[in-house]
């Protein structure tokens, strides 16, 4: 399990809010960084799916990348078109 690090980016703010957020990945303990299959692996979801949410494409490509895996999300509505076609890639609500 691992949070990709543009999830922190997205919901870090560097205040108390962020304990939350902070429990979390250190309870995880790992947090992946983007690599260079990853940036046009999203590029693609985001042509296919004509979708500007560059994040979200982001966090379902480190998962395609990873060889699937199950996105929590608060926005699934948002990751289910991008992960339209993956079926190693599930996208569960929060």
């Amino acid at each position: 399990m691992s949070i990709p690090s543009v999830v922190i980016a997205e919901t870090v703010r560097g205040s108390t809010k962020d304990a939350s957020v902070n429990r979390v990945v250190k309870a995880l303990g790992q947090v992946s960084v983007a690599g260079e299959h990853t940036g046009p692996t999203a590029g693609a979801l985001l042509a296919v799916t004509r979708s500007s949410s560059t994040i979200d494409a982001l966090v379902v490509a480190s998962a395609i990348e990873r060889g699937g895996g199950v996105v929590l999300t608060g926005d699934p509505d948002d990751l289910e078109p991008l992960a339209s076609g993956h079926p190693e890639v599930v996208i569960s609500a929060l």
